[in-house]
């Protein structure tokens, strides 16, 4: 079974935050699929994996 790759705009959609957040987590260490140059594919298990793992920031 093949899993699920999305790009950065479906994943962007899938988590209902911006592309450029996205990007910014990719800087942080998010896993992606660099594909080429300008194709980059993110493994949708993977990136739960990733976010569930996040050191959690409480609120003020």
């Amino acid at each position: 079974m093949v899993d699920k790759m999305l790009t950065a705009s479906e994943l962007a959609n899938r988590l209902q935050c911006s592309e450029r957040t996205i990007w910014r987590m990719v800087r942080k260490g998010l896993p992606a699929h660099r594909i080429s140059d300008r194709l980059v594919r993110f493994d949708a298990i993977v990136v739960d994996d990733w976010l569930k793992n996040q050191r959690r920031v409480e609120p003020d």
